[in-house]
């Protein structure tokens, strides 16, 4: 059986297999992947990347269009900020607004021009700024995703983005192999996800000591290195686990099992 770190999908085709998987067992036909950051101003929602699955090229277009000229006002951002950071929540887009609303906003011209309707949606606030979302569509005329639906997704939901982001996360789940197969997603330990993360043996020790809570000048004292190599070692582990604070860095550490 595989697990996703040592599977041999590289970045982008990670996230096309697993849309594809989430897709198939959920019933969408397209489903989205967005990345972000929570920042102050006119534009509270600065996207980092978005990938797709089950959209032609003339979609893609539509959709890069609607989000760098629309995505602010898209209903469905406002909630995505209001999800407290460390947690998770997924929602239906009939609990924001009726179908009537829906189809009265003009949100819903970007939906008739891509054939989508029914919506649904889970969000990851990391600590910090960082969110990480995971919207998935069915056509104009489909039956609409239920509370059953989202009560999968809420389960699977935030596993799988936490797996886009770090693939060597311990969680386990249900997805699909490139071939169609059932993709096993094994716990692994803390030195097998240092290894998949390329953190050195010294940035795996200074990893203990921030999961731990320690300041530079503490671990520093512990390891009986100065607190600028720490430090540097600190921002090094904070590239390569992709968190963009000392507290996102440990809550990432924290879920990767150490």
């Amino acid at each position: 059986m595989a697990d996703l770190a040592t599977s041999g999908l590289e970045e982008g085709e990670r996230e096309r297999v697993m849309l594809e998987g989430v897709c198939d067992l959920i019933g969408a036909r397209i489903g989205l992947v967005f990345r972000g950051h929570v920042v102050p101003g006119d534009q509270p929602l600065r996207m980092i990347s978005v990938h797709q699955h089950g959209m032609n090229e003339a979609e893609q277009g539509v959709l890069a269009t609607y989000v760098a000229e629309n995505g602010q006002d898209d209903p469905m951002v406002k909630p995505c900020m209001a999800v407290e950071p460390g947690r998770s929540k997924a929602l239906l887009r009939q609990e924001l607004m009726t179908d009537a609303a829906f189809h009265r906003h003009p949100h819903f011209d970007l939906c008739r021009e891509v054939d989508i309707d029914s919506r649904i949606m889970v969000t990851l606030r990391m600590p910090g700024t960082r969110v990480l979302n995971l919207t998935l569509h069915r056509a104009i005329g489909e039956r609409s995703f239920d509370e059953r639906h989202r009560k999968l997704l809420s389960s699977i939901g935030p596993a799988m983005l936490q797996l886009m982001e770090w693939p060597g996360m311990p969680v386990g789940g249900l997805l699909r192999e490139p071939d169609g197969s059932i993709l096993d997603l094994r716990a692994v330990s803390a030195q097998g996800v240092a290894a998949t993360l390329g953190f050195t043996p010294r940035e795996l020790e200074v990893a203990r000591h921030v999961c731990r809570g320690l300041s530079n000048k503490e671990a520093a004292a512990e390891l009986g290195i100065s607190p600028e190599t720490v430090k540097r070692h600190v921002s090094h582990l904070l590239h390569k686990a992709r968190a963009s604070s000392r507290a996102e860095l440990a809550y990432v550490l924290r879920q990767l099992g150490f």
